[in-house]
């Protein structure tokens, strides 16, 4: 349930900022394991960095849920992943999204943010993490990573 309302929380937020920085729409609407959503961004600063990542589902998702790995490689062999889950349906079939026109939009942010021990450029890479090697009913998939003052 908290993660329900950090994602209402973060739409609602993010609404008015730039739109996400890598971004695809799945062919024939299935995200299939060899999909790779992958963007490289140069980090002025060492630090931290929370990416925020954005997936529209088509009401015939047929799960319950998502599971999805971020990787990240940087300077010097730096490297690290990250794991998300979230629960979408409720085991008698309602979403717990918000449609939005006969599409449900989930946007997460990484709760404990990554940490970059220097700048530099750095890949970072979105992967689906469930059983089935393919997943349909995905309308797009973005990654941000929000710049830090």
């Amino acid at each position: 349930m908290r993660l329900l309302i950090l994602a209402l929380l973060l739409m609602s937020i993010s609404a008015c900022e730039e739109p996400f920085e890598a971004s695809f729409s799945p062919a024939n609407q299935c995200w299939t394991i060899s999909d790779t959503l992958t963007m490289v961004d140069y980090m002025d600063n060492a630090g931290q960095c929370a990416p925020q990542i954005s997936v529209v589902f088509l009401q015939e998702y047929a799960y319950t849920n998502l599971q999805m790995k971020l990787l990240y490689q940087g300077p010097d062999d730096i490297s690290g992943e990250y794991d998300f889950q979230s629960s979408l349906i409720t085991p008698t079939g309602d979403w717990l999204l918000e449609s939005n026109g006969g599409r449900y939009p989930l946007l997460l942010q990484i709760k404990d943010p990554l940490e970059l021990p220097q700048p530099g450029r750095y890949t970072f890479s979105l992967i689906h993490n469930m059983r089935e090697d393919v997943i349909c009913n995905i309308a797009s998939i973005g990654m941000r990573i929000p710049k830090t003052e």
